[in-house]
């Protein structure tokens, strides 16, 4: 009897790019049905879309080519759709080694101009052997992103404690700010009050900034890093602070999160990796452990985003859920309990969820229908609940925060820009974070006037720094 495939592995998948959905071979197999159910759409937009036209028409499977996906008007609520491509009986296309993989690339259409959309489609591969078969069902919810996934919504800019850096069209990076620790990369400690390129660096495609130290993804996969060391957040090995970029042993990267003195790493496996200080259960270290090169998050798998909050750390997994762990102080793994937890645990209340986004002790999640919730410390009015009740440990809906596409979490403050390109900011703002008129904290989203047309925005420490349409920086706060 054949055993079944093993778990789909099943990535975001972006306008005008080419996803690739595998599973794990059958010993003995001699083909496999791959049928996919696309029966649930959502979209920012105002005008729904949904998929009128997927060209999957049979094929030998050792030549499989691109699938693709058109857009169109939709004409009922939930259109269902379903393809298979099949190969039939013939020469075995896996052998006895069960890490050998199956994979069927899909390719995005270039002709829709909304933030995201989102679909839940279920997967079966089926395995067959003369009339034989097993299968392997399971469903996502799968992001269709309007930017290629090298430039998702937060993955420009990235805005430290004291420090900013941004990735120009060109794959450079450019940075501002305190540079005591060397978190510019320009091979100095001097700070800077206007943008100065990080040498050695080109074909960057993602950053992220802690309090004194920078990370920038490259488009194959590799990591550099450079800036403060001293808990190891490098990860090169050392606790030697370094002032120029430092490419570090890990690779095939598909997103990088950094807090204080902490990074992360997402995989193209989805597989998150960390290193730095652990001492609240972020690395499953016992107290005050500093690790300085990249070691695996336990517990995790099929990750599809990752975020670094204060002390402690969020996973989005390809189905919508949300998993925590590291300092529950506050409330922020979304559970009551112990004040800290080494094992990522799922927070019960969030489903269908496309974005996230962990602050100093608070955080906020973005569901598929363009609604936001949040959880946490709350002594500011970071949550946007109306009102500063400390602690809030199930994750709330924030009212009258509609279609919105992209979300952050600074250390007290936050943001959210809508599908029309309007910010909106909310929770600590004695430094001007937000970019209101008033210095004082917030406790309901309000919209930041000076912001329009948005393309990403990031919260620090104290600040908040947006990108519009133009390409223009815009900073708030302190630097």
């Amino acid at each position: 009897m054949l055993s079944k495939p093993t778990c789909l592995h099943i990535p975001p998948l972006y306008e005008g790019s080419t996803a690739q959905i595998v599973w794990g071979a059958v010993d003995g197999a001699q083909g496999y049905e791959l049928d996919v159910n696309f029966d649930e759409y959502f979209s920012s937009a105002s005008s729904g879309k949904t998929w009128t036209d997927i060209d999957m028409s049979e094929r030998n499977w050792s030549e499989i080519e691109a699938i693709g996906l058109s857009w169109g008007e939709f004409e009922s609520l939930h259109e269902q759709r379903q393809y298979t491509v099949y190969k039939g009986p013939g020469e075995e296309v896996a052998g006895p080694d069960q890490s050998k993989s199956c994979a069927s690339n899909i390719h995005i259409a270039h002709d829709v101009d909304i933030p995201f959309f989102k679909m839940r489609a279920i997967f079966r591969v089926r395995a067959y052997k003369g009339d034989e078969y097993s299968e392997y069902i399971t469903s996502a919810f799968i992001d269709i992103l309007r930017q290629p996934q090298t430039q998702t919504p937060q993955t420009r800019i990235a805005a430290g404690s004291r420090h900013v850096a941004v990735i120009k069209d060109s794959g450079t990076v450019w940075a501002w700010g305190d540079n005591t620790h060397g978190q510019l990369g320009d091979g100095s400690t001097n700070p800077r009050h206007s943008k100065q390129q990080v040498q050695e660096l080109s074909d960057i495609t993602a950053i992220a900034s802690g309090d004194s130290h920078t990370l920038a993804r490259q488009s194959n996969g590799a990591v550099w890093v450079w800036g403060y060391n001293y808990s190891g957040q490098l990860g090169d090995g050392t606790y030697l602070t370094s002032t120029i970029p430092l490419q570090i042993a890990i690779d095939s990267i598909r997103s990088i999160s950094a807090n204080a003195a902490l990074s992360l790493a997402l995989k193209e496996d989805g597989t998150v990796w960390g290193w730095g200080f652990g001492g609240t259960g972020q690395l499953e270290a016992p107290e005050n452990i500093r690790i300085n090169t990249p070691i695996q998050i336990d517990g995790l798998s099929d990750v599809s985003a990752i975020s670094t909050g204060g002390e402690h750390c969020l996973a989005l997994k390809s189905d919508g859920t949300v998993w925590a762990w590291g300092d529950n102080t506050y409330g922020q793994l979304g559970v009551s309990g112990p004040r800290t937890n080494s094992i990522p645990r799922q927070i019960p209340e969030l489903f269908d969820i496309i974005a996230i986004a962990a602050g100093g002790y608070h955080n906020l999640a973005l569901r598929s229908d363009g609604s936001v919730f949040a959880w946490g410390w709350n002594g500011e009015g970071q949550l946007g609940l109306g009102s500063t009740e400390q602690t809030i440990l199930i994750p709330t809906q924030i009212a009258s925060l509609p279609n919105v596409t992209c979300i952050d979490a600074g250390s007290h403050h936050s943001v959210a820009r809508l599908a029309n390109g309007s910010v909106l900011g909310w929770g600590h703002n004695k430094n001007g974070q937000l970019g209101l008129a008033i210095h004082g904290d917030i406790t309901v989203p309000t919209p930041i006037s000076q912001l329009q047309n948005i393309d990403t925005i990031a919260a620090g420490y104290n600040n908040t720094i947006a990108i519009d349409r133009s390409g223009d920086v815009h900073a708030f706060g302190e630097l």
